[in-house]
């Protein structure tokens, strides 16, 4: 039996099932184009003095296959950049996982490759740290303080120009911490209160490839502290280019027999 009335509804229906089919189609489209490719990605931090906050640029590539047609492994690399004359108070990593990429997967230097920018730092210190290597070469530095630090054979190289300053920009008021929250950092760093200029992020640890730390293309930068505390770091760290005024290494393990 055939109604008019009848007539409309069905062909909304149809109409709108079909458009809902359509979506899910897209949708799962996507997700396959996008989801399955492996990318390299880089998450750059850098501070605007005019806005007064640390700002995050996210760059991802998706990569081509292997020649043989495998996937390669995508990537995921922290770049922290400092500019000229723009002081930073401090950069602290807590619970980081460095877990392997383009050596150095740890680097802190005074500029990018090619250029001739210094890096100034106060105090950089690795507290309970284990990593393959570490290297400090082409730094000035006022004074090296190492306790309960075990290297296997030749991990440990550290070649620096005694100074008498090293001039380190205090005053700045940023802050940029990787890893932990606010609560768990105080107790790190045996605090009953942190400052209020302290914005962490909403996470406990970090675990990615890659941590670059570098000065500027060209003039100083200025950090008052760099801390790296309760971390691996399943590769090489490299300190080079730049001056400090104190490199402290404490409860520091060094092995590159590990995989």
């Amino acid at each position: 039996m055939k109604t008019n009335s009848g007539t409309p509804i069905v062909k909304r229906l149809m109409i709108i099932a079909a458009f809902l089919f359509a979506v899910i189609v897209m949708g799962v489209t996507a997700m396959a184009s996008t989801g399955q490719r492996p990318q390299d990605t880089t998450t750059t931090y850098y501070y605007s003095a005019e806005k007064e906050i640390w700002l995050k640029d996210v760059v991802s590539v998706s990569l081509p296959d292997n020649p043989d047609g495998t996937q390669p492994k995508g990537s995921n690399t922290v770049i922290i950049r400092l500019s000229q004359s723009n002081p930073v108070k401090q950069i602290i990593v807590v619970d980081g996982l460095v877990i392997g990429g383009t050596e150095p997967i740890l680097e802190i230097a005074g500029h990018d490759t090619g250029g001739t920018g210094e890096l100034n730092i106060g105090t950089l210190l690795f507290r309970k740290v284990d990593a393959n290597e570490l290297e400090i070469h082409d730094t000035d530095a006022v004074r090296v303080e190492m306790a309960n630090v075990v290297a296997k054979d030749n991990e440990l190289d550290v070649n620096v120009n005694v100074v008498n300053v090293v001039r380190t920009g205090r005053g700045g008021a940023s802050s940029l911490f990787l890893g932990a929250t606010r609560t768990n950092l105080a107790a790190f760093l045996d605090l009953d209160l942190l400052p209020n200029n302290f914005i962490p992020l909403n996470e406990t640890g970090v675990r990615v490839d890659r941590i670059r730390i570098l000065g500027p293309s060209s003039g100083a930068a200025f950090v008052e502290r760099i801390i790296f505390l309760h971390s691996s770091i399943f590769g090489r760290i490299e300190v080079h280019d730049v001056n400090v005024q104190d490199i402290i290494l404490r409860d520091t393990t060094l092995d590159d027999s590990s995989p």
